[in-house]
C-alpha cells in the first residue's frame, strides 16, 4: 500500500482537508475518483483504505450506499466502523448513533483515534454529548494533533468549553498543532476567538513565525466584529454568511482568505501564506437585504483582480478558485443575457456543485427546459460537510417561483453548520405566497447567533409583510435579541401595524 505525502491542497478550508487527504490516499493506491471506486475500496483488505472510502461516501451519503454503511458499521477496524456509522446515521437517523456513542466512550490509544473521530461525528450530527472524550484526551493523551483536529465541530455547535482547549492547544510547541488551531479559528470567524488569539500573541515572542499569522487573524476579527451588530450597515459580517454559500469553502468574513499552504498536515513548520478572496465591505448604510448578495459576490471578484463588468464576470467564471467561479456565476445568473449562454453552459459541467447550481439558475432564465428538474435533483442531495450546494439549488428554485425545495431549507435550518446559509435563503421563499415561512423566521430570530438574527431582521425589514407581526412580537417580548435588534423589531412592528 502507498501512503502519499499528505499535503494540504491550496484553497481548502480546514473542514475539507480530511476529504482531500483521503482522496489522495485512494488515488495513490489505484482507485479512481468516482463513487463506484469508493464502493470498491470499502472492500479493501487495508483498513486505512476502507476508512478513507467510508469517510468520502458518508460525506455525501446516498440511499444506494445504505447496505455498504450497514455492513461497514460492523467493520473490524474501528475507524472504518465510525465513518460507516456516520453515513448510516445520515441516511437513517438513530441507526448509527449508538455505534458512534459506543466508540466515543472507548478513549484514544496510540495510533488509534476512532473515539475522537466518533465524538466529532456526533457533534456534526448535533449531539455534543461526547465532548468529554475530547476534553479528557486534551488532558491525558500524549498525541495532541489528532485531538485538536476534532475540535471544530464542537465550536460550530456552540460548545463553550471548546475555547479554553483552543487556548491550551496554542501553547503546544508543535507547529502542526498551532497551524490546525489557527486554520480552525479562521474558518470559525467568531468573536470568541479574539481573547484566545490575544492571549497567544501576548505570550509569544515576535520572532515566532506563528505570531504574525495570529496577529493578522486577530486584526481581521477585530475589524469585522463590531461590538454591536446594527443591522444592514454591519457589512463586514456578511462574508461569514455568504462565503459558505458561495462555494462551501471557509467562512471567513471581513478580509476573507482561502488558505494556501505548502505545509503538510502532519508536520507543518512554516506559516501558510493566505490568498485574499474577499476584501472589506464598504456598502451604503441602509441598503436593502436584497442587495447584500450582489455586493458580496462583486466584492469577492474585485479582491481577486476581476472587474465589475459583465465581460469580467464571464472571465471570472473560468477562474481557478471555485469560490470565485461561483460568485461570477451568481452575478451572471441574476439577469443573464444571450451573450452569457456559452459561459453558463460551460459551467453546467463544473466540478464544483455550487458553481453548477448558480449556472443552472442562469440557464433556466435563458430558457433551458430541464434546468428546474436539475435544480430539484441537486436540492434533494444531502449536504456534505462544507458543501451547501443543495441549499443554493433550493434557493434558486424559489427564485424561479418553485417552492418544491422548501423542505431542504426546513431541514438545514435545524443543523448548526448549515443554519446561516439556510436563513439567508428564507428571503427567496418568503416572497412565494404558497409557503408559510414564518415559523422558520421564528427559529432564526431565536437563534443564539446574533448574525443569524440580524439576517432574519434585515429580511423582514425589506419584506414589510404584516404576516410577520406575531413572529416579531414574540421575539421582541422574550427572544434572545440584543438591545439594537429588539429596537429594530419593535420599530418594524409599529410600521406594519399602521
Amino acid at each position: 500500500m502507498i501512503i502519499p505525502s499528505a499535503h494540504i491542497p491550496a484553497n481548502l478550508a480546514f473542514s475539507q482537508r480530511e476529504s482531500a487527504v483521503h482522496w489522495s490516499l485512494l488515488e495513490s493506491n489505484g482507485y479512481l475518483k468516482d463513487r463506484a471506486e469508493l464502493r470498491r475500496a470499502t472492500g479493501s483488505d487495508q483498513a486505512v483504505l476502507r476508512a478513507a472510502a467510508f469517510q468520502l461516501l458518508a460525506e455525501d451519503a446516498q440511499p444506494e450506499d445504505l447496505a455498504l454503511f450497514q455492513q461497514g458499521s460492523a467493520d473490524p477496524d474501528s475507524t472504518a466502523d465510525a465513518w460507516a456509522a456516520f453515513g448510516l446515521e445520515r441516511l437513517h437517523p438513530t441507526r448509527g448513533q449508538e455505534t458512534l456513542k459506543e466508540l466515543a466512550m472507548r478513549g484514544p490509544e496510540f495510533g488509534q483515534y476512532a473515539s475522537l473521530i466518533a465524538a466529532s461525528l456526533l457533534a456534526r450530527l448535533g449531539d455534543p454529548s461526547a465532548f468529554g472524550t475530547i476534553r479528557s484526551a486534551m488532558r491525558e493523551f500524549a498525541e495532541r494533533p489528532p485531538v485538536v483536529q476534532r475540535l471544530l465541530p464542537f465550536a460550530q455547535l456552540g460548545v463553550e468549553e471548546v475555547w479554553p482547549l483552543y487556548a491550551q492547544a496554542l501553547t503546544e510547541p508543535s507547529a502542526a498543532v498551532k497551524e490546525m488551531v489557527l486554520a480552525q479559528l479562521r474558518e470559525l470567524h467568531s468573536s470568541r476567538a479574539i481573547p484566545v488569539l490575544q492571549q497567544f500573541v501576548a505570550s509569544q515572542p515576535d520572532a515566532d513565525p506563528w505570531t504574525g499569522v495570529a496577529q493578522s487573524l486577530l486584526a481581521e476579527l477585530r475589524q469585522s466584529m463590531p461590538s454591536s451588530i446594527a443591522g444592514p450597515a454591519s457589512w463586514p459580517l456578511l462574508a461569514l454568511a455568504l462565503s459558505a454559500a458561495l462555494s462551501g469553502s471557509a467562512c471567513q468574513g471581513g478580509k476573507s482568505a482561502l488558505v494556501t499552504s505548502g505545509a503538510t498536515v502532519a508536520n507543518a513548520d512554516i506559516p501558510a501564506i493566505s490568498t485574499v478572496i474577499s476584501s472589506n465591505h464598504s456598502l451604503p448604510r441602509g441598503a436593502p437585504y436584497s442587495a447584500w448578495e450582489h455586493h458580496e459576490q462583486q466584492d469577492l471578484l474585485q479582491a481577486n483582480d476581476f472587474g465589475s463588468t459583465r465581460g469580467e464576470w464571464r472571465r471570472a467564471a473560468s477562474a481557478g478558485s471555485p469560490a470565485v467561479r461561483a460568485a461570477a456565476c451568481g452575478l451572471i445568473a441574476r439577469q443573464p443575457i444571450e451573450e452569457d449562454r456559452a459561459t453558463i453552459e460551460a459551467r453546467l459541467l463544473d466540478d464544483d456543485r455550487t458553481v453548477r447550481a448558480w449556472a443552472t439558475l442562469g440557464a433556466a432564465r435563458l430558457g433551458r427546459a430541464q434546468a428546474s428538474a436539475e435544480l430539484r435533483s441537486l436540492s434533494t442531495q444531502r449536504p456534505g460537510f462544507g458543501d451547501l450546494s443543495p441549499l443554493i439549488a433550493a434557493g434558486a428554485l424559489a427564485r424561479l417561483g418553485d417552492a418544491s425545495a422548501v423542505e431542504t431549507i426546513q431541514s438545514a435550518i435545524k443543523r448548526d453548520d448549515d443554519r446561516t446559509t439556510a436563513v439567508r435563503l428564507l428571503f427567496d421563499f418568503a416572497r412565494l405566497p404558497q409557503v408559510n415561512i414564518w415559523p422558520l423566521y421564528a427559529v432564526a430570530l431565536n437563534d443564539r447567533s446574533p448574525l443569524v438574527r440580524d439576517i432574519a431582521l434585515a429580511q423582514l425589514e425589506e419584506l414589510q409583510n404584516r404576516d410577520s407581526i406575531s413572529t416579531l412580537e414574540q421575539s421582541a417580548a422574550d427572544g434572545p435579541l440584543d438591545p439594537d435588534q429588539r429596537a429594530r423589531a419593535r420599530k418594524l412592528i409599529i410600521t406594519l401595524q399602521r
